[in-house]
């Protein structure tokens, strides 16, 4: 199957999906680290320098997983950006990308960030009959044949909506990714997210973390009925953070 053409995961897939939208006690709240600008009295991460696409600490070798100045939506690295929804388990939400070919693949659109383009999406949270919280996810996978033993952590620019950040890696099966939560800001924010800081949910088989087997980064909106957006920009694996030393 060619990965460009899919806009949503099949419903065996989303199944797949079902648990990693749970709101069970065994969830996991972590909190996101934003090495650049800081918090205002809300919490919300401040602005940072918009023009400065490389993170500003980072001091080893950096790998880009995609800063869509292309325009198209496929990867450097080779794959292409998906998008998924909730549909298969149940509910009824929805997520399209604000900009999209003739044939409605995502593409990247012109940005305020002082590059020239980011990919967004847009979404709608619908639980309906759903059980637990209402889901929507878009990433893209990455080359198994890499090695990914070196990097300490994964950096990426956004704007708009809370979602999590999700580092997949191969030996997990059951969709329970390990991930971290990140806030809501109005401003253009980058945050640098070391893989120590992530975690599991927890309802899935543990599996030990390991950087050599990432296989794809990718996000995840959920939670009450809402509708939002989020745009990303810039995603880089990175080794030699000053966090990570």
């Amino acid at each position: 199957m060619n990965a460009k053409k899919i806009l949503s995961f099949s419903a065996a897939f989303a199944c797949a999906l079902f648990f990693s939208a749970c709101d069970g006690d065994n969830s996991v709240s972590v909190t996101e680290k934003i090495v650049e600008g800081t918090a205002n009295a809300s919490g919300t991460p401040a602005a940072t320098d918009s023009k400065n696409n490389a993170p500003s600490q980072a001091t080893g070798e950096k790998l880009l997983v995609d800063d869509f100045e292309d325009g198209d939506n496929q990867s450097p690295l080779g794959d292409y950006w998906y998008m998924y929804n909730d549909k298969g388990s149940g509910a009824e939400s929805s997520i399209e990308s604000m900009t999209a070919d003739a044939e409605g693949h995502p593409k990247p659109t012109p940005t305020d960030n002082g590059s020239k383009k980011s990919f967004n999406v847009k979404y709608t949270l619908k639980q309906g009959g759903y059980q637990y919280a209402a889901y929507v996810g878009w990433g893209v996978h990455l080359p198994t044949d890499k090695d990914y033993s070196k990097y300490t952590a994964v950096s990426y620019r956004y704007k708009g909506g809370s979602h999590y950040i999700h580092v997949e890696i191969s030996s997990i099966t059951d969709s329970d990714h390990y991930m971290k939560s990140m806030p809501s800001t109005k401003e253009w924010t980058t945050a640098i997210v070391e893989f120590s800081t992530l975690a599991q949910e927890g309802w899935g088989a543990a599996v030990p973390f390991k950087a050599d087997d990432i296989s794809a980064i990718s996000f995840q909106a959920k939670g009450p009925d809402t509708q939002d957006s989020v745009f990303v920009d810039d995603i880089y694996l990175l080794s030699g953070t000053e966090e990570a030393k």
